[in-house]
């Protein structure tokens, strides 16, 4: 496990079913050795995030953050990744 640059994560995040979103922030968990964590530059939400957050497809779990089209950079990653390196750009 490695522990991340971020410390706390702040979004936007419907607390049940509905479009309505409120500022909420958690800690994330240490990154794995086949995980990067990525400080998001960019992000947009598409329809199947909609469906989520009104929970359509079932299965939401609340506070529940959407937006998994995103574009930033590689600022930590686990032992075990290879193909990356701190600094490049990812989506």
């Amino acid at each position: 496990m490695v522990q991340g640059k971020i410390n706390e994560i702040h979004g936007w995040a419907a607390m049940e079913p509905g479009l309505k979103v409120e500022p909420w922030s958690y800690t994330p968990r240490p990154l794995g050795d086949h995980d990067i964590e990525i400080k998001i530059e960019y992000s947009g939400i598409c329809g199947s995030d909609l469906h989520t957050l009104k929970e359509e497809w079932g299965g939401t779990a609340y506070p529940a953050i959407v937006g998994h089209e995103i574009v930033g950079k590689v600022i930590t990653k686990g032992e075990k990744v290879t193909h990356l390196e701190e600094g490049d750009l990812v989506g």
